[in-house]
């Protein structure tokens, strides 16, 4: 039975005076799966190490479904974790690996092949049961890990970066893998990760951190869409950021003054916005102006990069501006086109 987990107040320092967490809190719910997102040192495998009971915090508390579990040590919070290294015995078979947890918990030996046979066929390695660890690939390597954490019915799954050390076809494959088994088994996952690409395919939802505080909680839509400062926007995806001032707050639209002329948003929930977010993807070339945030700009340089191609625009203000386009139209430097983007997509930032 999964459970969900309440954190409050928890901080962490490995040195007097340098806070790797800030005290932070967070509610994941039951059956969730929930990233903990965000550049190297910025507290994240700290706090899911707490969550462990591998690292003792500072200050705060850790519940499990209403449970007090900040004290007690990791063989006693029902909590399984996977490495980013597998952390597999190499003289064990796969079977062997997966019942270890078990035979350390004195479960029975019809309780250990009933569990360790479930959780193969769960992670699909049910034909590999005799083979031993070094045979293995990576990514089959990964399932057992994760069939060894599932085999023990935590009430939390722990994941600490799982796919960093797969090549970019084995991380594609994993990332569907791992949210087919959480989802079919109802898990409460938490999933550490700087990959943004793995947070947004994957998440129920998403804490991103850095400096040791959470600066934003969201689903992988909301967070994508609507950042709330520089960093968020920055981190998650390529962006065009402006300064801005707000000239008029009306009932359906901000009058934004920026670096490439005035602009409607209407994400009229904001009061101000020091800086403005237009993501690349989100701007519109054509060959005639629009009605709305339309404005001129000289076409620099393009690389094409299959999916996509990314092309660079000067505007008459001279702000360079990035834009990517499905198209792998060639086009002529030099060349003038005009630019639009609409009001949803012109998102007011806090910073």
């Amino acid at each position: 039975m999964s459970a969900s987990v309440a954190i409050s107040g928890v901080s962490k320092s490995y040195q007097k005076g340098v806070p790797v967490l800030l005290p932070l809190d967070l509610e994941i719910q039951r059956g969730e799966l929930f990233f903990l997102l965000g550049p190297s040192g910025c507290g994240k495998s700290t706090l899911l190490r707490i969550l462990a009971g591998i690292v003792e915090p500072d200050s705060g508390s850790i519940l499990f479904d209403g449970k007090d579990i900040t004290s007690l040590p990791p063989e006693k919070r029902q909590a399984a974790m996977v490495f980013q290294n597998y952390a597999l015995w190499p003289h064990l078979s796969v079977f062997e690996n997966v019942a270890f947890g078990l035979r350390a918990a004195g479960a029975a030996k019809k309780v250990i092949e009933k569990k360790v046979g479930e959780a193969l066929a769960l992670v699909r390695m049910s034909d590999f049961a005799e083979r031993k660890v070094p045979s293995l690939s990576g990514g089959q390597q990964q399932r057992v890990a994760l069939a060894r954490a599932i085999a023990v019915d935590p009430q939390v799954l722990l994941l600490d970066e799982p796919l960093s050390n797969l090549d970019a076809k084995l991380r594609d494959e994993m990332r569907c893998e791992i949210a087919r088994i959480c989802r079919e088994r109802s898990l409460t996952a938490i999933y550490v990760t700087h990959d943004r690409r793995e947070a947004l395919s994957m998440g129920d939802r998403i804490a991103l951190l850095n400096q040791g505080k959470i600066q934003q909680i969201g689903s992988p839509v909301e967070l994508y869409k609507k950042p709330r400062t520089r960093f968020a926007a920055s981190f998650l995806g390529d962006v065009n950021l402006l300064d801005g001032v707000v000239e008029e707050h009306g009932k359906e639209f901000l009058r934004i003054r920026t670096e490439i002329g005035v602009l409607l948003s209407s994400h009229i929930e904001k009061t101000d916005a020091p800086s403005v977010l237009i993501r690349p993807e989100n701007i519109r070339i054509s060959a005639s102006p629009s009605q709305e945030n339309c404005f001129e700009a000289e076409y620099l340089s393009g690389t094409f990069l299959g999916e996509r191609c990314e092309l660079k625009f000067r505007t008459e203000t001279g702000r360079i501006l990035d834009v990517n386009e499905d198209s792998s139209e060639l086009r002529e430097a030099g060349k003038k086109y005009f630019l639009s983007v609409l009001p949803q997509n012109v998102v007011p930032l806090e910073d």
